[in-house]
């Protein structure tokens, strides 16, 4: 078990997109990278929370008290920066590593699998602990755990906090979230939610080795000094098709039924052990002549883009990782 001064308290950064926003708005002057910090990360979290919130189908709240809240982030995130070494502060301005800026220079480029590998191995390879143990402590539980989807408090008096404590995991409710997050955008674990939408299933999608260990069923590995993490899973077309057919069985009494998407990813990527390596691409095509009676019957049942246009394909494909 890790003591907590190993795990401590992580900054709220939770995706590689924000990483690199921070990297980008450092790289520029000190003036101008605290306007371009805040600018940056206000555009992708107002994005990220639309996302969010039209997935919930939750009410809208403000993007002025998003705003405000991000404003109050952005020391944590420079802090963030220097801690793992991104960056030093050298006079008042905050200066980039080498490193830092050739993952920067990478990233214009649009090498993402390659920045994803670089990030992943500096936040593992970092004096901070808090990132490999989580790894290593879901590697000794049995590599899933299940959490409330609703109504976990994230205070000091939180049950789930002694929950996590009995299981390893040393840190704040806040931090475990927090790491969960990263590592979900990074593609090293996944999280699904049952039917009811009672409890969420954390669960790794890597697998944590001794440095010397090959597993030919992941596409992509790292060193991480005496340790190996292997990620992007193989999976076969055949099998994956399988898997999207038993899903969609489970889930569903009849053929023929319109299922949530959403509902058939979580039972899919739970059986599979997979990130989010597949994307489902929906299109919206020409409205069906009232004389083709047949087409126009199927036509009702089909789902509306949000300019109201009927999705009538529907295309899955492999990403790369």
């Amino acid at each position: 078990m890790k003591g907590a001064s190993e795990w401590g308290s992580v900054r709220k950064v939770r995706s590689l997109t924000q990483i690199m926003a921070l990297l980008e708005a450092a790289s520029r002057s000190r003036k101008e990278y605290q306007d371009n910090v805040r600018e940056s990360l206000v555009k992708q979290h107002i994005v990220l929370e639309r996302a969010r919130q039209r997935g919930s189908q939750t009410g809208y709240r403000p993007f002025e008290q998003i705003r405000s809240g991000l404003h109050a982030l952005t020391e944590d995130n420079l802090s963030f920066l220097k801690r793992m070494s991104f960056a030093k502060e050298i006079n008042g301005k905050l200066v980039l590593s080498a490193d830092s800026r050739r993952l920067l220079d990478e990233w214009r480029k649009g090498d993402i699998a390659k920045v994803r590998k670089l990030v992943i191995r500096r936040l593992l390879l970092s004096p901070y602990k808090a990132y490999i143990s989580y790894l290593q402590n879901m590697k000794r539980i049995g590599g899933s755990f299940r959490v409330r989807a609703r109504g976990e408090k994230r205070t000091r008096a939180s049950r789930l906090r002694q929950r996590l404590h009995d299981l390893g995991f040393e840190t704040d409710v806040a931090s475990f979230y927090t790491i969960r997050d990263l590592f979900y955008d990074l593609k090293l674990l996944n999280t699904v939610t049952d039917m009811r939408g009672r409890f969420e299933t954390i669960f790794l999608t890597s697998v944590l080795t001794g440095a010397s260990t090959r597993l030919g069923e992941f596409s992509s590995s790292i060193s991480v000094g005496r340790f190996r993490l292997h990620f992007g899973r193989k999976i076969t077309d055949p099998d994956f098709c399988k898997h999207i057919v038993e899903g969609y069985k489970t889930i569903s009494r009849t053929w023929s039924r319109w299922v949530s998407l959403i509902i058939l990813r979580n039972v899919v990527v739970l059986q599979l052990r997979i990130s989010d390596g597949f994307k489902i691409d929906g299109s919206a095509g020409y409205r069906v002549s009232r004389r083709q009676y047949g087409l126009v019957l199927k036509s009702m049942r089909m789902p509306l883009t949000t300019g109201g246009r009927l999705i009538q394909y529907v295309a899955v494909s492999r990403l790369k990782f």
